[in-house]
């Protein structure tokens, strides 16, 4: 299963079908930095030279023209870049929701 950011290589990650997994991504302002995490753990990060702003848009389970049939049991958006252990923390909160 490829996982890009915005252009960036792809990087293939061991995903299996009929499989919960928690999906975080996070991309700070400030620093024009996107992280992908997996089950809690950083899987890809990518910088950009410059914001994303305006015509960005948040895709799920779609690269380029391939879309992808899955699940969504809960979704959440933050105003705000949540960190490395939140991500965690969070993960560890819902995991037993999902047969993590």
């Amino acid at each position: 299963f490829p996982v890009t950011i915005f252009g960036g290589e792809p990087k293939f990650l061991n995903i299996s079908s009929n499989t919960w997994y928690h999906v975080v991504c996070t991309y700070n302002y400030d620093t024009y930095v996107c992280k992908i995490y997996i089950n809690g753990v950083e899987q890809v990060s990518n910088g950009f030279q410059e914001r994303m702003i305006g015509a960005y848009s948040i895709h799920l389970g779609r690269t380029n023209a391939t879309y992808y049939a899955f699940d969504l049991g809960l979704a959440m958006i933050y105003n705000r870049v949540i960190t490395a252990q939140e991500v965690s923390d969070i993960f560890n909160n819902q995991k037993d929701r999902f047969g993590l």
